[in-house]
């Protein structure tokens, strides 16, 4: 029965995919079926109305054409491609796609590859004049609102944001999609520039490159909300570039004004993004308010996170074995910041300066973090000036001033396979600050972004949703094979509990509920710990219902 079972785990995959279509129905129009190419179905289109295209590779440069419309394919990406290399060297729009006249709300892109864009020509304020101007090489929008979902953007160029640029847009989503191999001569593969919100969630921005940084996306004076996204292995060559490998958030800067944007930022990683030197990984900068929340910046070829005149929150966020020639955690400059960490661990790192490198008008506070493990002359280094210290309830290694401060091996359960959860007899247990809530166990908090008891997950829980149902093995095939990204809980994922995340957990989900399977193991379908942490699995957040 176990082929049986993984083909239907497989067909159950694919149609999860196709129903997840929002519906925004009036009239469906086929391609090729009514219309022989996606835009001559554009054209015929009123709002309201689908444009479904069957698989199949379409030379087309497309305009949504001020048209609140859902285009979506009928298999998904991997049998469904634009490719916009058609238009000619010096023509308006050689973007493969775009969204330029005022599309409202409901306006969708689902389900394609988009390849072979290479940019609008067209003069915005924003920039110089000086620099080239062609900008989105697969998507181009301006105040417009739209959301992209389940699409890959691979191998488009552009001067300025080669995948997607969007500049004055109200509203602007980007879920499930993959964004790889797009090239820029200037800045990132992402843009977002001026408008009111700005989502990506669940997406995958790896293997980009940049003649110059920033490299993955900026954004810039828009509020903004990143979730489950994956930014690795992009890349640029060495230049007097403004750092972000990986990202890149700005406002305008120099004035004693109010923060001018926000961002959240919740269990993304940032992985081995090289910036050749320049800035960080992460940069926020220019009155922007940020908030880092359960994210991983790991093996980092450079400082992972920089806040330069901006106030910057991270919260239960891992630091580890990233390589640096300043701070292996984060910096901040010399102009005015505000830095709060808490719960953070930072570990394994290689640094020429320090942990955490600190500008002279930094007000700094710390609560409930790990610093240790780190190859670096000090945990911190604080240039002189008018800044601040509140750094209280830590394990620093070497030992540092300050309240409930002390210095001890917090005993990872396994660091060399990845797992900074506190094993048995840690002396980070039930050290925290008191003044913070209590752990899910009803005791003090626990010290790092790992604590022994305070992430609960049922098991086979996959995607995290409180259930163990069918979704959960589509979620699990989505990331071993698919487009879904790293799994939030590993742990939840094991659902054989086996020690390793294959098909053979997909095949035991659905035995379970399908066909008389054993339960899953321990802690089964209701919450709590893993009993077997000695396995390298790990998880980071807790089920939604726990």
């Amino acid at each position: 029965m176990r082929y049986p079972i993984t083909l239907l785990v497989v067909s159950l995959a694919t149609a999860y995919t196709l129903v997840a279509t929002p519906s925004y129905a009036q009239v469906v129009r086929s391609v090729p079926g009514d219309h022989a190419t996606i835009q001559a179905g554009i054209v015929a289109a009123q709002n309201g109305d689908i444009v479904e295209v069957a698989p199949g590779t379409y030379v087309e440069n497309l305009d949504f054409l001020g048209k609140t419309i859902v285009v979506r394919s009928s298999g998904g990406p991997n049998v469904t491609t634009i490719d916009g290399s058609s238009a000619p060297v010096g023509a308006t729009q050689r973007a493969a796609i775009q969204v330029r006249s005022g599309e409202g709300s409901g306006t969708a892109l689902q389900g394609f590859t988009i390849t072979g864009g290479n940019g609008n020509s067209e003069g915005d304020s924003v920039y110089a004049a000086a620099f080239y101007d062609e900008r989105g090489g697969g998507v181009y929008v301006r105040s417009s609102s739209i959301e992209i979902r389940d699409c890959r953007f691979i191998q488009n160029l552009a001067h300025i944001g080669s995948a997607i640029y969007c500049v004055s847009c109200p509203d602007v989503s980007v879920i499930d999609c993959e964004l790889k191999n797009n090239a820029t001569g200037f800045r990132c593969v992402l843009v977002a520039v001026g408008g009111t919100n700005f989502t990506m969630r669940n997406c995958q921005v790896t293997d980009n490159f940049s003649v110059s940084a920033p490299v993955g996306m900026l954004i810039y004076n828009v509020n903004s909300t990143l979730e489950d996204s994956l930014f690795a292995d992009n890349s640029t060559l060495p230049s007097p570039g403004d750092g972000g490998g990986a990202l890149y958030v700005s406002a305008l800067s120099g004035q004693s004004v109010p923060p001018l944007a926000t961002i959240h930022v919740r269990r993304c990683t940032f992985r081995n993004n090289d910036y050749a030197g320049n800035g960080a990984s992460v940069t926020v900068s220019g009155f922007v308010d940020s908030v880092f929340e359960d994210c991983v910046f790991r093996d980092e070829p450079g400082t992972p996170a920089s806040v330069d005149e901006a106030s910057a929150i991270f919260r239960r966020c891992l630091f580890a074995d990233n390589v640096s020639t300043s701070a292996t955690a984060v910096i901040t400059t010399v102009n005015l910041n505000t830095l709060v960490m808490e719960n953070c661990t930072m570990t394994g790192g290689t640094g020429v300066q320090a942990t955490l490198v600190l500008g002279g008008n930094t007000a700094t506070t710390l609560r409930n973090c790990i610093i240790w493990g780190d190859t670096t002359p000090m945990p911190i280094f604080q240039f002189p000036g008018s800044a601040t210290q509140d750094i209280q309830y830590c394990d620093i290694e070497g030992g540092y001033p300050g309240t409930g401060n002390f210095d001890a091996d917090p005993l990872f359960v396994n660091p060399a396979g990845g797992s900074y959860f506190l094993a048995s007899g840690s002396p980070c247990i039930d050290t925290g600050d008191p003044s913070f809530p209590l752990d899910p166990d009803g005791t003090t908090i626990d010290v790092g972004a790992f604590p022994a008891s305070s992430v609960l997950f049922k098991r086979g829980d996959t995607n995290l949703d409180g259930a163990v149902d069918v979704g959960d093995a589509v979620s699990l095939l989505l990331s071993l094979f698919g487009d879904g990204g790293a799994l939030a809980c590993d742990d939840a994922g094991d659902a054989n509990d086996s020690g390793a995340l294959d098909i053979a957990d997909a095949v035991f989900i659905v035995s379970y509920l399908f066909s008389g399977g054993a339960q899953p193991p321990a802690p089964g379908v209701s919450c709590g710990t893993d009993a077997t942490t000695a396995d390298p699995l790990g998880c980071e957040v807790s089920s939604d219902s726990c």
